[in-house]
């Protein structure tokens, strides 16, 4: 009922001619599909809880999406995304999967290698918080044309290739985070600066999940301190 409502409201602040329809079977609601999307949480929030923390015991960090907290779950959650796959393919055998579902990077890379379902893309939000951070930066009108070509993996996704109106905006973008630094449109994720001879070397924009690579030291410290204080993003 909640995400149904919330459904329904959206499609009607957008004026959208669409039918929402709400049902708990899972068969139902795939029976001839075109698309199938998916965003659940095996355990729900408490799970989270113990993914972001127990690493944290052994001076890990603990993260839904890479690490060991990631592995935890997707060992949760695989097995149900091919669960829903089976009855796909009874279902909705030429439907598209678009999943939503954390972690999306290595759930897409178990779908690919251990099943035979083909039209699967897993997907992250933070490439359309990325654009809205370099919209910002560079002072995109409404009218103006941003392209932006993205590369990686979920959830290690890079910006590429940044034109407006066609002008290749590469070098001009990375001027701009040197000197003032990256809006980080996770607002979720710790915010620990980049270096000015860091952004210049490096070259692209990239999700703020890199912290977790690059300055994997200070954002270990950080969820540590959180730890002790029982703190982490699922709370």
């Amino acid at each position: 009922e909640i995400v149904g409502g919330l459904a329904k409201r959206m499609v009607k602040k957008a004026g959208v001619d669409m039918e929402v329809h709400l049902t708990l079977d899972r068969r139902e609601a795939l029976k001839d599909a075109d698309f199938v999307t998916t965003q659940f949480r095996v355990g729900l929030l408490d799970a989270r809880e113990k993914d972001e923390l127990i690493p944290l015991k052994y001076n890990v960090i603990g993260q839904e999406t890479n690490g060991p907290g990631g592995m935890f779950k997707a060992l949760r959650t695989i097995p149900v995304i091919f669960d829903i796959i089976k009855d796909c393919e009874e279902l909705c055998p030429n439907a598209w999967i678009v999943s939503f579902t954390n972690p999306s990077g290595i759930n897409a890379e178990a779908v690919f290698r251990h099943t035979g379902w083909k039209k699967f893309v897993g997907l992250c939000n933070g490439p359309v918080g990325m654009i809205k951070d370099i919209e910002k930066l560079l002072q995109v009108k409404e009218d103006d044309k941003l392209e932006v070509k993205f590369g990686g993996l979920n959830h290690m996704v890079f910006a590429l290739d940044v034109k407006l109106n066609g002008k290749n905006k590469n070098d001009e973008l990375v001027h701009i985070l040197s000197a003032v630094g990256k809006e980080e449109s996770l607002a979720n994720i710790y915010d620990i600066p980049f270096s000015s001879e860091f952004i210049e070397g490096f070259r692209h924009l990239g999700i703020g999940y890199i912290r977790y690579y690059l300055q994997k030291q200070q954002m270990l410290d950080h969820c540590l301190e959180d730890g002790k204080n029982g703190k982490c993003r699922a709370q």
